[in-house]
Order: structure tokens, then sequence, then C-alpha cells
């Protein structure tokens, strides 16, 4: 059954008495008829062509890595994280000395901040490096992208705080 006219869809009737309404794409070349399903395809496809919904074309990395002193210490460091998408990694999480945790989908336009809950006993210096902007606030870092493809890892280091003994020397009976 072929088209009755040049309009934009055309009505088919298949066996068991169903009925079809499938668009009809023209060309110069040839005439297609494309399956509901594969419009889908057609409609995803030309969206990211356009770069519309297309997220990942903002995205940075960064990447936070804890490091303690004295080396190896079993201490376990509270962060949590804000302006990130939903079900970030970077959200709310834990890491020991040696450990490192990633969100590679961050929006580069968007800025980012991370802090870490310091226990007591523990000094804390962090230090940023790659692509993007970080400025240290207090136990925490803002970081932002200029562009996609950005990427920063920032290292959170602490030092186990030493006790401090005061002595004082009394003289008694002359």
């Amino acid at each position: 059954m072929g088209p009755r006219s040049s309009h934009s869809s055309f009505h088919l009737r298949a066996r068991r008495s169903r009925e079809y309404h499938l668009p009809l794409v023209l060309s110069p070349l040839r005439v297609c008829l494309l399956p509901p399903a594969s419009l889908l395809g057609v409609f995803l496809t030309s969206l990211l062509w356009s770069g519309i919904g297309a997220s990942a074309a903002h995205a940075a990395t960064l990447t936070i890595i804890k490091q303690t002193i004295p080396d190896g210490s079993e201490e376990s460091f509270d962060f949590e994280g804000e302006g990130f998408g939903e079900e970030s990694p970077l959200d709310s999480f834990s890491l020991s000395d040696g450990e490192s945790r990633s969100d590679d989908d961050v929006d580069a336009e968007d800025s980012v901040s991370v802090s870490e809950d310091v226990p007591e006993g523990w000094d804390l210096d962090i230090d940023c490096e790659g692509s993007g902007e970080a400025e240290e606030s207090g136990d925490g870092v803002s970081v932002s992208f200029g562009e996609s493809d950005d990427s920063m890892t920032c290292t959170f280091t602490n030092t186990q705080a030493h006790g401090t003994l005061h002595l004082t020397k009394v003289a008694l009976g002359g």
C-alpha cells in the first residue's frame, strides 16, 4: 500500500485489524517510512547534534584525595559537598588515608564546594591543582571551572596534633 498524497503521514492497516499511523519522510531521492520507535532515536540524535540537553558537554571533574600525617592512620574523615548534581559521589562521603573520591560529571558552569568535618586532635591543610579555580575557606574548598573537560584535584591533608606539656618548677624550702 502506498501513500495517498504528499501529507506528512499515511495510514497503514496491518493484519489483526491494528492501525498504525507512520510518519512519511520525503527526500528528493526516496520516500521512507519510519516506525514510531525509530522516531525517538531520530529525535534524540537531533537533540545531541544541536547541543540541546547534552549535559556531558559541560562536564568537569573534581577529585578529592585524603592524606594523613602520620601516614597510614586508620582515622576516617567525613566530607560534605554542595552544588553537585543528584546522586553525586561527592555529596556526602568518608575517606581514610590514601583514599580518593571523584565526580566526573560536575557542571562546569556551576561552583561547587567540599568541606571536611575535622576531628578533634587533627589540623587540616588543603592543596588544589588543576585547570579550575579553588578557594580555601575554613575546613573546605570552593571550586569553579571555566570550561568543560576542566579537572581539579584537591588533597586534604590532616596532621595529627601533638599535645603540649607545661612544666612549672617550684622550689620548696630554700
